[in-house]
């Protein structure tokens, strides 16, 4: 028993505290803007086993504003080292969040208990004079409030710079007077009067209108602060050169003929016609070729339930035979399309190729073309595919080269900012996403560039003067018709293009148009051209995008709190300014 108090007793007398006896730091304001800061810590140990200390200091201020470069100070050129003997320190850093951790020590090696440990450190820091009506600014956190151990005491010299100059010590907001400042002849020291506690500091504002800083000084500081503005600079004059290049090739390669409203049908694919004047939205391919097989015979209606199945005599005029009638779109209550394989192998070598890729898919479901999802979405993705490459490579061909010059410098800037930035770079988002905005819009820019064939030149007035005839509905180019069959073959021609276009309800309207002024018989005309399905297109579509829709949907089921701003102070506490921060020990 007797034992176990004489330890304790011991115990007691031995136990110490970890605190900091003496702080020195220097404070050098050269011409520059620049800030030469050298920190001489004395650190006592406590009985625990400890490797070293952490120097923590803000370098970013949430308060401040990117835009007019007050958020944020450079800290570089870090270097530590013991004053007492020349063993090596050890010395690790990394940014969290908005502050520089630098960690002193090695994780191997341990300091001596209830011993002073000397260290020396030195940095730099840019960006941290704010200036205002010609006068230059100084608000530094000197001793940080976020030490977690005692500093009994602290002095500071600030040399290099004068002016009006207060002091503020205290915890973060305070503006206590705990201090004793003595003028020098380029500069002040300042001695706290007592021990400063865990939370507590001394911040120091000075105001100078005889400190000279040029505008090259402060670009240069900022440069150093947010490194991503010189390589937005070096990058915003290629970029608008590139393009106003890509403006100027687009004005001389683009189609400046004058477009003459044209009623005669265009010799070339629909479907490339609607790659040309850019309705690739209007309609999907199966739909267009799917209107054109219906019109050849080749794809037919029927009612899908025979319960349904039934016929309707009538008397088409008076004194003609009676006979059936043609069921138009919504005679039928369950609708099936099929594929008539007579028609189709009579017709085979006459078909187009969109006609015969669309046919090579659905004949596996000939009996019922809509059966099978996977099938539509299969023959849209064909016939883009096919139209696509045809239209890329004979019709409208890329101009890579400004891809090519924006990819190179993409390379370039990406590799600046690892060189220059590296990890801080996303501390720079702001100017990040700008770069990126500038590099999108000119990315998108270059792969617009296209340079247009002989085929294209000789084919798009027709194509653009038809799309014009059909938007205007005009009937006047087409009084000569004269009988059914007639109209009945125009306009078998040009409803693909109709489709194609979106333009099918303009296409209805031009075809009563011409039926009403030629006096025709408009219910043999609407029979023969599918005029009941061309009204209810919408049917149509609504199954073919619904199948589309549901195939992809099926693909895709796997599948620094400172409120600092930064900017010019009218007023100061404890806390405050730039610097600052604190440390701990590990």
């Amino acid at each position: 028993m007797k034992k176990i108090l004489f330890f304790l007793f011991i115990s007691i007398f031995t136990f110490s505290f970890e605190s900091i006896s003496n702080f020195e730091m220097d404070i050098l304001v050269n011409p520059n803007g620049v800030l030469d800061v050298t920190e001489r810590i004395t650190y006592i140990t406590d009985s625990n086993r400890k490797r070293g200390i952490y120097r923590i200091i803000p370098f970013k201020y949430d308060s401040g504003s990117y835009f007019k470069f007050e958020d944020r100070i450079k800290i570089e050129n870090f270097n530590v080292k013991y004053t007492d003997y020349n063993n090596e320190v050890g010395l690790y850093s990394k940014i969290d969040e908005n502050v520089m951790v630098y960690r002193l020590g090695q994780k191997d090696v341990y300091l001596p208990s209830n011993k002073e440990i000397n260290y020396e450190i030195k940095y730099k820091v840019y960006n941290s004079i704010r200036s205002k009506d010609n006068v230059n600014q100084i608000y530094f956190n000197a001793l940080g409030n976020y030490w977690e151990m005692p500093v009994e005491k602290f002095k500071l010299n600030v040399r290099g710079i004068k002016g009006n100059i207060e002091v503020f010590t205290g915890y973060v907001g305070e503006t206590n007077k705990d201090y004793q400042i003595t003028e020098l002849e380029n500069g002040y020291e300042i001695n706290t009067v007592r021990v400063s506690n865990t939370g507590e500091g001394l911040s120091f504002l000075l105001n100078s209108d005889s400190f000279e800083y040029s505008s090259f000084d402060l670009w240069y500081n900022r440069a150093k602060a947010y490194p991503l503005i010189i390589v937005v600079l070096l990058t915003i004059l290629p970029i608008m050169l590139l393009n106003i290049s890509i403006f100027k090739f687009k004005k001389r390669n683009k189609f400046n003929k004058a477009i003459m409203v044209e009623y005669l049908v265009p010799d070339i694919s629909a479907l490339i016609a609607k790659r040309m004047v850019r309705r690739n939205t209007y309609s999907t391919d199966f739909l267009v070729v799917l209107f054109m097989l219906m019109q050849k015979g080749i794809i037919k209606l029927r009612e899908k339930n025979p319960e349904h199945d039934f016929d309707e005599e009538y008397v088409v005029r008076f004194g003609d035979k009676i006979k059936s009638k043609r069921k138009d779109f919504n005679d039928y209550v369950e609708k099936q399309y099929y594929v008539d394989m007579n028609v189709y192998e009579c017709m085979q070598d006459i078909l187009s190729k969109e006609e015969n890729i669309f046919l090579n898919r659905t004949i596996l479901y000939k009996n019922d073309i809509f059966k099978s999802k996977k099938t539509i979405v299969l023959v849209e993705d064909d016939l883009k595919q096919y139209f696509d490459e045809k239209y890329y490579t004979e019709y409208e061909i890329s101009v890579l080269k400004y891809l090519n010059i924006i990819l190179i410098m993409s390379f370039f800037v990406i590799g600046s900012i690892v060189v220059f930035i590296g990890k801080n770079v996303f501390s720079e988002i702001q100017m990040l996403l700008v770069l990126g905005a500038m590099f999108f819009i000119t990315f998108m820019n270059a792969i617009t560039v296209k340079r247009y064939t002989k085929i294209y030149e000789k084919n798009y007035p027709k194509v653009k003067g038809f799309e014009k005839f059909l938007q205007k509905t005009e009937v006047e180019k087409l009084k000569h018709f004269k009988t059914e069959e007639e109209v009945i073959t125009y306009f078998k021609q040009i409803l693909p293009f109709a489709i194609a276009f979106g333009l099918q309800n303009q296409y209805l309207k031009m075809l009563d148009n011409v039926v009403s002024r030629l006096l025709l018989d408009i219910e043999k005309i609407r029979d023969n051209l599918y005029y009941s399905h061309i009204v209810n297109i919408m049917y149509y579509n609504r199954i073919i995008n619904k199948s589309i829709e549901t195939e992809i949907n099926n693909n895709n089921s796997y599948g620094g709190n400172s409120k600092f701003s930064g900017g010019f102070s009218s007023s100061g506490s404890s806390g405050g300014g730039f610097g600052g921060g604190g440390g701990r020990s590990w």
